[in-house]
């Protein structure tokens, strides 16, 4: 942003049944380890399909204003995350060079 400009604000007046809106949900009970660990793949993987890097990935994860994701890297660990950001980005490549071979 230039000197002295001021930043642009988004005017969008909140409608409730906006598809694009970002909603925050609450369990009602803790999700057991399975439906954890299917939790953070699929985080991983929505993240990596749209261009983030592992580094990214492991900075959203390490950030406590994202709670899910903070939850996750402080039950499971560091090596978890790390391991799981590695294994999802190596069956993507994998894809990537199949899809690439079948061409």
């Amino acid at each position: 942003m230039g000197q002295g400009r001021e930043p642009r604000v988004n005017k969008k007046t909140f409608e409730p049944e906006d598809p694009m809106e970002l909603v925050g949900v609450s369990f009602e009970q803790e999700p057991d380890e399975e439906a954890l660990d299917e939790m953070a793949c699929s985080i991983v993987e929505e993240y990596m399909r749209i261009g983030w890097t592992g580094e990214n990935i492991l900075r959203l994860f390490h950030n406590p204003a994202f709670k899910l994701t903070h939850n996750i890297l402080q039950q499971r660990g560091e090596s978890y995350v790390r391991g799981l950001v590695d294994s999802v980005d190596r069956v993507r490549g994998e894809l990537a060079r199949k899809v690439k071979d079948s061409l």
